[in-house]
């Protein structure tokens, strides 16, 4: 009987175990998860007409498609249950309403309109008729009712009377939200005016934001100030971006946090005068970068969510380091932060209903990409790393998409 063998084979169980120690030893790629449901994005591009699309897998190949649900888009809402897609063309004086689940598009009203928004409950939806300039309310049967139009004589911001519309102009209506089933807040600029308030212009009545309470005749009540409304949550939280705008539009630097403008909350808008504002705290806040809607809700738990780069990118392509925050439901304070990865600039993100994946619109290496990453292990799986094939222009290609943003990811 050989007595070395038992000691031949623990040294052979040894040195395998230390060989698969040494291989295992490396950094662990955690593993993407599984793309499920359909996610709406909105794209606009250089040299190609604004459309919308629908991203979803094959259930037969597992192949991720983008197909096209809408092109030459103007102006578009998706309703609050994602059945339905409203959209205006660049080239048409219609309203179009698309069923996302039969993929039916009928024109719905002939009427050149704007500012396309849905009641929470999806019964009606509102739009600023950019030819009458009116702000009206229409259910889906086409019925409508105008809820107010400017004054004949209006005034523009510097005193001056003026025939013509322009967006600076006192009496246009713009920024319509609804806020209720039948309560819709819009921007009312007041006028005319008459010529002894207009001596002084220190006189002139600021713009207002006004509630509708939607009936058989509509009622307008004036808020004690100008709040801009900002994100909906389907259980009636709203964010109110203070009395500045948040847009990259209106920032004198692209890059600055609206510390400025402090962000709120607000829940109960029935009486408008008395509705309550509750501030929300930030160590940093979300930054003014390719963003309308810096702040957004988790469509399930209401929960409030930013994303924060720092650097914040000037141009595309910078690296940048991103992180994701939540803020607590009940104190409204920050979270710690979640990270969302380096080297890349994020265009837009949305969290899944059940608030595992997030979804992700970023430019990296010369290329658009859309990817999920899991919010617990960090693994993340890509939809498409070009978004559409490149445009050839002179020779060279061009991947300039000016906006991506996700609308909704809705169930399959």
């Amino acid at each position: 009987m050989n007595l070395q063998s038992p000691w031949r084979l623990l040294c052979l169980a040894l040195a395998l175990l230390a060989s698969a120690a040494c291989r295992n030893s490396g950094p662990q790629v955690a593993v993407g998860p599984t793309f499920n449901g359909r996610l709406i994005l909105y794209t606009e591009r250089f040299g190609e007409s604004n459309k919308i699309y629908e991203i979803k897998s094959d259930p037969t190949t597992g192949n991720i498609n983008l197909n096209v649900i809408a092109e030459s888009v103007e102006d578009f809402a998706l309703s609050p249950d994602g059945a339905y897609l409203l959209y205006t063309q660049r080239s048409g004086s219609e309203i179009f309403l698309r069923d996302l689940s039969t993929a039916e598009v009928r024109k719905l009203l002939l009427k050149r309109a704007s500012a396309l928004n849905w009641s929470p409950d999806g019964s009606q939806f509102s739009y600023r008729d950019d030819s009458l300039r009116q702000l009206v309310v229409s259910n889906l049967s086409g019925q409508s009712q105008v809820i107010d139009k400017p004054p004949s004589q209006m005034y523009n911001e510097h005193g001056f009377y003026v025939e013509s519309f322009t967006s600076t102009v006192h009496g246009a209506i713009e920024s319509p939200f609804w806020v209720g089933p039948n309560l819709l807040v819009f921007q009312r600029f007041k006028g005319p005016f008459p010529k002894s308030v207009l001596k002084n212009q220190s006189d002139l009545k600021p713009t207002t934001t006004t509630l509708a309470v939607i009936g058989g005749k509509s009622m307008l009540v004036d808020a004690p100030k100008r709040w801009y409304v900002g994100p909906r949550c389907a259980k009636g939280s709203f964010v109110v971006f203070g009395e500045k705008p948040f847009s990259c539009m209106d920032c004198s630097n692209r890059n600055k946090n609206r510390a400025d403008a402090p962000f709120h909350i607000a829940q109960d808008f029935s009486d408008f005068e008395k509705t309550k504002f509750r501030p929300l705290s930030f160590s940093s806040g979300p930054d003014c970068w390719g963003c309308d809607e810096p702040l957004k809700f988790m469509a399930n738990t209401c929960q409030l969510y930013y994303v924060k780069s720092s650097p914040a990118p000037m141009e595309l392509g910078a690296p940048s380091q991103n992180m994701l925050y939540f803020l607590d439901p009940i104190s409204l304070q920050e979270q710690p932060g979640i990270d969302l990865g380096k080297d890349r600039s994020l265009l837009d993100t949305l969290i899944s209903p059940e608030g595992k994946t997030i979804a992700l619109a970023f430019y990296h290496s010369q290329y658009y990409s859309l990817s999920i990453k899991d919010l617990n292990t960090g693994g993340e799986t890509y939809l498409s790393k070009t978004l559409p094939p490149p445009i050839k222009t002179d020779g060279y290609a061009r991947y300039d998409f000016k906006v991506m943003k996700f609308l909704a990811w809705l169930p399959e």
